[in-house]
């Protein structure tokens, strides 16, 4: 295993289980030698993409580097990855989904990943003396930190302000929807598949 992946591993108190160790493992042939590994989780992540009928929630691998981030997965034999550059990120925000749980969004142009980062099975170690908050803050400081070394604001780029500004919206944009399932031109299931989508912006 790589020495930067092992040194993300202890600096975040990351669960080392023998199949985080074999992603861990596999997903680093993606890596280029001239790139650092800030942060490396196992996690249930999810890609929301424009189309409400394409997404993407599987385990696996996220690295997150100087340059990048590398989300690897391998359902069945096959093996996936989903690129990021740094660059292409617009924002990053933390949220609280009504289930109780901490998830770190990060958008990009056309996608949204999820990433639900606090459990106790995948992804973080909490120890006896750490707050289940204060590892989740420690966790998306690594986020911001990776966009934007110099400090730790959320970007602010045109692309920002515009989810940004979309996420007024969401009330509307559900409302619009409701209208749509009441004439028949949606059905019930898409609706609450858009809804959910919509509300998961919040």
């Amino acid at each position: 295993m790589r020495e930067d992946i092992k040194n993300a591993i202890k600096e975040y108190e990351i669960a080392t289980t023998p199949f985080f160790k074999r992603s861990a493992e596999a997903a680093e042939k993606y890596l280029d030698d001239s790139e650092n590994v800030i942060l490396c989780l196992e996690v249930n992540f999810r890609i929301n993409y424009p189309d409400p009928t394409k997404k993407i929630a599987l385990p696996g691998i996220v690295l997150i580097t100087n340059r990048r981030i590398i989300i690897y997965y391998k359902p069945n034999k096959e093996e996936f990855t989903d690129v990021l550059p740094l660059e292409d990120i617009t924002n990053i925000k933390p949220f609280n989904p009504l289930v109780g749980s901490d998830h770190i969004q990060v958008y990009s142009v056309g996608k949204v990943y999820d990433f639900p980062i606090i459990t106790k099975q995948r992804g973080l170690v909490i120890s006896a003396a750490q707050s289940k908050q204060a590892a989740f803050s420690k966790i998306y400081r690594a986020f911001l930190f990776a966009v934007n070394p110099n400090g730790f604001e959320e970007i602010k780029t045109e692309e920002s302000e515009k989810s940004i500004n979309q996420t007024s919206d969401i009330p509307e944009q559900i409302e619009k929807l409701a209208a749509l399932k009441e004439k028949g031109i949606i059905s019930e299931e898409e609706f609450q598949a858009k809804k959910s989508e919509l509300l998961a912006r919040l």
